[in-house]
């Protein structure tokens, strides 16, 4: 059975993120059997929303 990640982060520095975090952090979700499905800031269908940004991947298993 999949298992799912959801983070959920603020971006203060955009390029930063793009050209520094963004590429590291889905190699090493691959690296653990990791597919990073979304990504991006959020919209809030219903009730406040804690941050902005997020992503959310996906595991093969539990054990990934």
């Amino acid at each position: 059975m999949s298992a799912y990640v959801i983070v959920e982060f603020t971006v203060k520095d955009p390029e930063m993120y793009r050209e520094k975090y963004a590429p590291v952090a889905g190699q090493t979700a691959k690296a653990h059997g990791g597919e990073v499905i979304a990504a991006g800031n959020w919209e809030v269908l219903h009730g406040d929303g804690s941050l902005p940004s997020g992503a959310l991947v996906r595991f093969t298993d539990r054990e990934g």
